[in-house]
């Protein structure tokens, strides 16, 4: 849909993101597939930051928590993090990935490939 590019380009987003993780999001998430069960125990073990959501003068923006991961792709590791915005078209099988990189062009990934996130 284009809403990750949207989102990862607002200087507010940005630059928590840049502050908290000590990298610069690329323009784009990526949204893998997941079991929503077990999505829930995996971040029930990871350390959680909270970006917290601002107002502009055209409207009001939600938070997003935060879980720095890396994600893997047979030998390939990215470090990035995966984030739940607390506002979201997304079904709860629905993960984003963020990273400093554009992460199908690092990962030389196509539809339906596995990864791994940890």
């Amino acid at each position: 849909l284009g809403e990750g590019k949207f989102y990862m380009q607002i200087k507010q987003y940005k630059e928590a993101i840049e502050q908290k993780f000590q990298f610069t999001p690329y323009y784009g998430t990526l949204n893998i597939q997941v079991d929503a069960f077990a999505l829930k125990e995996f971040l029930s073990q990871k350390k959680r930051i909270k970006i917290d959501g601002f107002l502009t003068s055209e409207r009001t923006y939600g938070g997003i928590f935060c879980y720095p991961v890396k994600i893997k792709k047979q030998k390939k590791i990215v470090a990035g993090a995966l984030i739940i915005p607390e506002r979201t078209n997304h079904p709860e099988n629905v993960a984003e990935l963020i990273a400093p990189v554009y992460l199908r062009d690092v990962l030389s990934l196509k539809d339906d490939d596995i990864i791994e996130v940890e």
